[in-house]
């Protein structure tokens, strides 16, 4: 445009642009949501020529004939076909600036040469890529059916029976002991709710939305086990939405500033290999000729769903008062962004100063009031965490740390031969059994357990020979120093091997639309999750040929992933210029 050069500057700054991602498979085909919010759904399944599972369709999407490779992975984007990409370019700019409200100029004159530079593919790839229309098949192919992602592999699709799901809606929600039906309707519960937050002085806190209703849940059925379904409740449209967020963060802080000798809690998978650092040097500094480690690993079975409010009040007024102890009254959080404190920030935009009492409090007003809908039917909550808030992690989180410090105070001087790591619902326990110690490790195992709810099941994972999974790593405890040191394992470690196949669905393979540099920043992520949550060197080279393989699988370039490969290489210890030369020679 002719116009001077400061102009444009100014008009630059006033442009926002808004990225939208291409739609993937899953966005396209999957349609559990409209189904669980059906009132009354019936068996439309018997005249499909499909696998069936007790009389009902129930199949796996990569189980049908002659289906395209790439939809077996509903993380892969399609290609949208079109005879001119370049004229449907141009279009859209022109559309654009037409809508731009303070245009007084004339009409943009945009050349088509200047939209082709723009296009980083011009030629015609043919069908390397997956067509936008055979997915738009596929979804009209199975109309009338539910085509749902399983619960730790939402790569694979499943398709199964309205009838189905609709029976899983209703055991986990409405014939569920842990709900009630609620008759009144949405709009005088929430009025109630909201008396309720003005009586309880947590008008400041609740930041209460006027305009938000509560959300509708969904199920999702297990990979394991695909008669077992998994609650998903969604909470961003809840009237408490951004006062709960606050609280989580509050709730995080003083979790994460109790004393590490407390409790077992990691605050992510990447303090693992710290934490087991700081126990090798533990044990190092115990360990003698009348010694022996033994270490055990559980899982806690419904540690969302079955807890009593009691006790999760109980443990929150346990962190509180923990702190308050301390001389400490209250906690600024950040609401929107990070950071917390038990002081003065410097900047106070978006800070907001939350009392520890008031925490408390908000926690046993959201234990009261979680209401959700599910088949039409309004339902509120009476057993467990508040599913799917962002009060739920830490609140479950404060509770086993509750656990955890209530064992390790009845230790006694054993304590100190006692360590354990936990994160989420995967807890391990190390012992370092010493002759003259007065516990057996039978007799700390009985106490570990007994500390948590009684509505909780810890279920031991470990095959009792010294390594377990965590994670997504594999620990092992060692004779000699380093006496526990963890791994990092793919995720289709076996399947990749043994029946050259990807049990789960992760990422996108190298054919699906996208760029390239997107595609090349993934396999950087894996290989830094390798080098960090590692802390044994020599599994290593291991680990980063099961990412080969794994790459290979889908399709990546050898030479691409050899790039890769070198360039993450560059700078870093012995072992990564070793692994290189093992797998690519000069």
């Amino acid at each position: 445009m002719m116009i001077p050069n400061c102009l444009k500057t100014h008009a630059r700054r006033g442009v926002r642009i808004v990225r939208v991602k291409n739609p993937s498979v899953a966005s396209l085909i999957r349609n559990q949501r409209s189904y669980s919010r059906a009132d009354v759904v019936t068996c439309s399944c018997a005249v499909f020529p499909y696998p069936r599972i007790g009389g009902h369709v129930q199949f796996r999407l990569q189980e049908l004939d002659d289906i395209h490779p790439l939809l077996c992975n509903a993380n892969n984007v399609p290609k949208l076909s079109h005879p001119d990409r370049e004229g449907l370019l141009l279009q859209e700019i022109k559309q654009g600036l037409e809508g731009w409200g303070n245009w007084r100029g004339e009409e943009a004159a945009i050349e088509r040469v200047e939209v082709e530079a723009c296009l980083s593919v011009r030629e015609d790839t043919g069908s390397k890529y997956l067509d936008m229309r055979t997915v738009c098949g596929l979804k009209k192919q199975l109309e009338g059916l539910v085509l749902t992602p399983l619960d730790r592999n939402l790569g694979e699709t499943l398709v199964l029976c309205p009838r189905k799901y609709y029976e899983a809606m209703l055991q986990l929600f409405v014939m569920s002991a842990g709900y009630r039906v609620i008759r009144e309707p949405e709009g005088v519960v929430m009025e109630a709710m909201r008396c309720e937050v003005l009586d309880a002085g947590l008008t400041k806190l609740a930041q209460w939305d006027k305009k938000g209703k509560f959300g509708k849940v969904y199920v999702m059925p297990k990979h394991k086990d695909l008669t077992r379904f998994r609650p998903i409740r969604p909470t961003y449209s809840e009237p408490t939405v951004r006062g709960c967020g606050i609280v989580a963060k509050a709730l995080n802080h003083l979790l994460f500033s109790l004393p590490q000798d407390w409790h077992f809690n990691l605050r992510s998978l990447a303090r693992l290999v710290p934490r087991l650092d700081s126990i090798n040097s533990r044990i190092a500094r115990r360990v003698g000729i009348s010694s022996d480690i033994s270490a055990m690993s559980y899982d806690i079975k419904d540690m969302f769903s079955k807890l009593p409010h009691q006790k999760i009040v109980e443990a929150v007024d346990w962190v509180v008062h923990s702190h308050v102890k301390k001389g400490r009254s209250f906690v600024r959080v950040n609401s929107r962004g990070r950071g917390c404190s038990f002081g003065r920030t410097t900047g106070d935009d978006y800070w907001r100063s939350v009392p520890l009492q008031q925490i408390l409090t908000f926690v046993q007003f959201e234990l009261n009031h979680t209401y959700m809908r599910a088949t039409g039917v309004l339902l509120r909550q009476t057993v467990g965490i508040p599913m799917g808030k962002s009060t739920s992690p830490p609140l479950t989180c404060i509770l086993c740390a509750f656990a955890g410090y209530k064992f390790l105070r009845s230790l006694g001087a054993c304590i100190r031969d006692v360590f354990g790591i936990r994160l989420m619902d995967d807890v391990s326990l190390i012992v370092l059994e010493r002759r003259h110690c007065a516990m057996k490790v039978e007799r700390i195992q009985k106490l570990f357990i007994a500390f948590y709810p009684k509505n909780l099941q810890l279920k031991r994972t470990d095959d009792d020979l010294g390594a377990w999974d965590f994670l997504g790593t594999q620990i092992r405890i060692n004779a000699l120093q380093p006496f526990v040191t963890c791994c990092q394992v793919a995720k289709n470690e076996c399947t990749i091997w043994h029946s050259n196949g990807l049990e789960f669905k992760n990422g996108q393979s190298y054919c699906s639309w996208g760029c390239k540099q997107q595609k090349g920043a993934v396999v950087t992520c894996h290989l830094h999750r390798i080098d960090r949550n590692t802390n044994d060197r020599t599994r290593i080279p291991r680990q980063v040929l099961s990412l080969v393989r794994k790459l290979r699988l889908k399709d990546f370039p050898t030479k691409t992933v050899e790039r890769i490969i070198k360039h993450f290489a560059k700078g870093r210890d012995c072992i990564w210029n070793w692994t290189v030369h093992w797998l690519y020679p000069p």
